[in-house]
């Protein structure tokens, strides 16, 4: 997931895209499963690096200054 992420660095990844590539699957309506991986990335990376929550398209990691 952080690959897929980090990939394209201030550019939003949608969840469903994220879902394809990590668990290779599309997923119709809402899942929690991709809240708690993106959660427990957050944990382990801390102030590392910032993945940050894009409403309504995914997720995308804020590029450093």
């Amino acid at each position: 997931m952080l690959r897929a992420l980090a990939r394209t660095p201030g550019r939003p990844v949608s969840r469903a895209a994220l879902m394809e590539e990590v668990w290779d699957t599309t997923w119709v309506g809402a899942s929690r499963t991709l809240d708690v991986h993106v959660a427990g990335l957050r944990a382990e990376l801390g102030e590392r690096l910032l993945i940050e929550t894009v409403r309504g398209i995914g997720y995308r990691v804020v590029p450093e200054p």
